[in-house]
């Protein structure tokens, strides 16, 4: 019996491993077959060194996490291997089968991990996901091959489509939601079908309730303006309006709400009103703190006189 164990030999194990779901253990044996193919110099184009490295970092992808770095590294592996098969399991499938879906993997989890700050930013998250959720459409019910082979379930690429088009559609609301609000209504109202279609009810109420403020329209109670997109464009401002009497010349949008005992202020002139009344609180604060320290003072100068009248301790 060798001492060692050849490269053919581990491969095997490594197989087996596979097969089992220990695929910490695969993933040790194929690079030791690896290091074994590198050591007679079979590492080159085509080799038998090449694909146990390819194998060896696709066992990578285990860990429950995987992130993009982590598909990237797969697909530079993949690619360097051709038109040839791998055997993953029960399955052989083509290597740039693999490659590809370690794409659209590494793709996904680069745009999850992104953190768009501007309009222009969360379109363009929103178009990637867009063209994502089409490239996963276009292979249809084909099962993915990365999470059956770790025992993550038989997932239809097209399952995947339905949400990465709801993420698309609530980027592209963010993107417009500061320059034309009931455009961004129009695309959450799109997220909350997509969401409806996989039964996410919870995210479906969260587009809707974003509808109806992106595209709600009211005239401002200050300056008569006509605005959309509550939150953004107009906000209620608490008071008292209850029997307060109705404009003279009514309009077709509210600019009060009798049962919340709010009106609604544009942008410009509910900021107005909001710093005027930090101005004041401000000042009221100052007088306050002042009377306060006059007092301390005197409260302190008080003590000062009758502690001179209190007689000193006689001793025992």
């Amino acid at each position: 019996m060798p001492l060692f164990k050849s490269p053919e030999d581990l491969m095997q194990e490594a197989n087996d491993r596979l097969l089992r779901g220990d695929f910490v253990a695969a993933q040790r044996a194929f690079m030791s077959a690896a290091e074994g193919f590198a050591k007679r110099g079979q590492s080159g184009p085509g080799g038998p060194g090449q694909f146990a490295q390819a194998y060896a970092v696709l066992m990578g992808l285990s860990t429950t996490n995987p992130v993009a770095q982590d598909y990237q590294r797969v697909v530079e592996s993949l690619t360097a291997l051709g038109p040839a098969a791998l055997k993953l399991g029960p399955r052989t499938v083509p290597a740039q089968e693999v490659r590809h879906e370690a794409e659209l993997a590494r793709e996904e989890q680069d745009i999850l991990a992104s953190a768009p700050g501007t309009p222009e930013a969360h379109q363009q998250v929103g178009a990637r996901l867009q063209a994502l959720s089409l490239a996963y459409r276009q292979l249809g019910n084909q099962v993915l091959v990365l999470p059956e082979l770790f025992r993550r379930g038989a997932v239809p690429a097209s399952s995947k489509a339905p949400v990465l088009a709801a993420l698309a559609e609530e980027e592209l609301g963010e993107a417009e939601v500061s320059r034309n609000p009931k455009r961004a209504a129009e695309h959450n109202q799109n997220a909350r079908n997509w969401w409806l279609q996989v039964g996410e009810s919870s995210r479906a109420e969260a587009a809707s309730q974003r509808v109806q403020r992106y595209g709600r329209a009211v005239k401002c109670w200050f300056c008569g303006r006509e605005v959309a997109g509550e939150g953004i464009n107009f906000r209620p401002l608490s008071s008292d309006v209850v029997g307060f009497p109705v404009a003279s010349e009514p309009s077709a949008l509210p600019d009060r709400d009798d049962s919340r005992s709010v009106v609604f202020a544009c942008r410009p002139c509910a900021s107005s009103v909001e710093r005027l009344a930090d101005e004041r609180a401000k000042a009221a604060t100052k007088e306050i703190e002042e009377r306060v320290n006059r007092m301390l003072t005197q409260m302190r100068a008080r003590a000062g006189i009758a502690a001179q009248w209190i007689p000193p301790t006689l001793p025992p």
